[in-house]
């Protein structure tokens, strides 16, 4: 009986706590703080978003791979221009970082609880397009970047190998 009732408890409880929690979520998107640039037609703004919402996670995974792993840097797909195009130099009087709730990236990101990692190590905002790109490092500089690319590479390498000769002794 004890048993039968504490079950019946449970049930009533589940039902309510799922009813106030639905009741009480937001169900709208996130107001995102339009671009600096804007597409020529509707259509290929349309694409374009659907497209980020999709896969930008996967797009910036693979740039990134492709950048520090295989040391093909090119713009397709680059982080700064994502930055350039959505965060605006100032807003209200104070530049906007990624821990600001009016960040494009920190919009919905905050809105789903994520929390990327990728300004670690990039810039949160646009920034002058001559500082810190790879034409104004010297040859010694270049000569050491690539050097600590092709080791990690080659890490990467050996331990994609180990893991394939892990998986056949299973």
């Amino acid at each position: 009986m004890f048993r039968l009732l504490s079950k019946k408890v449970y049930l009533i409880s589940l039902v309510v706590f799922l009813a106030i929690g639905v009741s009480s979520c937001k169900n709208e998107q996130p107001k995102l703080m339009k671009a600096v640039t804007q597409f020529d037609t509707e259509q290929q703004r349309d694409a374009h978003i659907a497209l980020m919402r999709k896969d930008h996670k996967d797009l910036l995974k693979h740039k990134r791979d492709e950048t520090m792993l295989r040391g093909i840097r090119t713009k397709d797909n680059s982080l700064k221009a994502c930055i350039n195009c959505h965060v605006p130099k100032e807003y209200n009087g104070k530049i906007l970082r990624h821990t600001d709730p009016e960040h494009f990236c920190a919009t919905c990101h905050q809105y789903v609880a994520a929390k990327p990692d990728c300004f670690k190590c990039h810039v949160d905002h646009p920034v002058d397009d001559k500082a810190g790109t790879a034409s104004n490092l010297s040859q010694d500089q270049l000569d050491i970047l690539h050097a600590s690319i092709s080791t990690t590479e080659a890490l990467v390498d050996n331990k994609s190998s180990i893991d394939a000769s892990t998986q056949e002794k299973q």
